[in-house]
């Protein structure tokens, strides 16, 4: 009896090391999963900014397509857009960064100038760059090449 004694004695206290070792690891197991879902939100986070950005610069490249449709050149003010009740940080915004004449040119097949008469058709070609920003001063940056069509007597 004393060697089944001191075989108990050993193996008193094993199933609390069991416990406690296993509670650390799912404590691990725990903290690795916040992690992750902390870096998670925060991508999530960037991609929202980025895109309210982009479609704030969307809105600026619209206003500049919309002076053209008038037949105006294409200008952009420098405004902001969106609800204070849906931005209660700021509101996104966007501002013109290039607006560029890049000329004209006459369409070909559409000449129909005969001994002098009737329209000529021609293209006129503009580079219009627009940076919206989000709250908290997240950037992006849109850039397209619009043009006009111009009938000239």
């Amino acid at each position: 009896m004393s060697d089944m004694g001191r075989d108990r004695r050993r193996e008193e206290g094993s199933a609390l090391l069991v416990a406690v070792l296993l509670l650390v690891m799912m404590g691990a197991i725990g903290l690795a999963g916040l992690n992750t879902v902390t870096q998670d939100r925060q991508t999530a986070g960037f991609q929202s900014r980025k895109r309210v950005a982009f479609y704030a610069a969307e809105a600026g490249i619209a206003e500049a397509r919309n002076a053209m449709r008038n037949g105006n050149t294409p200008t952009v003010s420098t405004t902001t857009v969106g609800d204070s009740s849906l931005y209660p940080q700021g509101l996104p915004a966007y501002q013109p960064e290039e607006i560029t004449d890049l000329g004209t040119q006459a369409i070909p097949g559409f000449q129909l100038r005969t001994s002098g008469n009737g329209p000529a058709y021609q293209l006129h070609y503009f580079r219009v760059r627009v940076r919206g920003t989000a709250p908290g001063g997240t950037t992006s940056r849109v850039e397209v090449v619009a043009n006009t069509f111009d009938a000239s007597s």
